[in-house]
Formats: C-alpha cells, sequence, structure tokens
C-alpha cells in the first residue's frame, strides 16, 4: 500500500482544523504502528457551499413540489453537454 485516499463529506470550512487535528492525526499514527509511515495520505473534502433549491411545479395540485433525491438535470439549468450532480 503506497497511497491511501480518504474522502470526507460534509464537513464546513469550521469542522475542518477539527477534522485535520483529529482525524488526519488518527490516521497517520495507525499508519505508523502498523510500520507503514511511507504511506501517502491524500485527504479530500467535499463540501456543499451552495444553497440551490429545485422545485417542479404541480398542476393538479397547484403547487410546488419538492424534486426526488437522486435527480439528474442536464438541461435548461445548465450548459448543454455538460453533467450537474
Amino acid at each position: 500500500m503506497h497511497r491511501v485516499v480518504f474522502l470526507r463529506d460534509g464537513i464546513t470550512d469550521f469542522q475542518r482544523r477539527f477534522v485535520e487535528n483529529t482525524e488526519i492525526a488518527y490516521v497517520n499514527e495507525v499508519f505508523a504502528e502498523l510500520g507503514r509511515e511511507q504511506v501517502q495520505l491524500w485527504f479530500l473534502t467535499a463540501n456543499k457551499r451552495i444553497s440551490t433549491k429545485i422545485f417542479e411545479w404541480n398542476a393538479r395540485e397547484n403547487k410546488l413540489n419538492h424534486l426526488e433525491a437522486g435527480i439528474y438535470i442536464n438541461r435548461d439549468l445548465v450548459k448543454d453537454g455538460l453533467p450537474s450532480f
């Protein structure tokens, strides 16, 4: 094992320093205990910094509804040919 990618999702800017000081330090400590100090740790975070809310119009009920989880939008809100997740 030469490289480990550590993906941490859902942390805020405020929590980032805590994660760096605790979780990353703990992982590096475990590598050291295993004699794997040479392992390269890549720490990635996925932070949500947008607050876009997308609704659909329900004509039958005459109201806006939230979209179901997992909806994929690929036109009108993004450039053609470029997906948005």
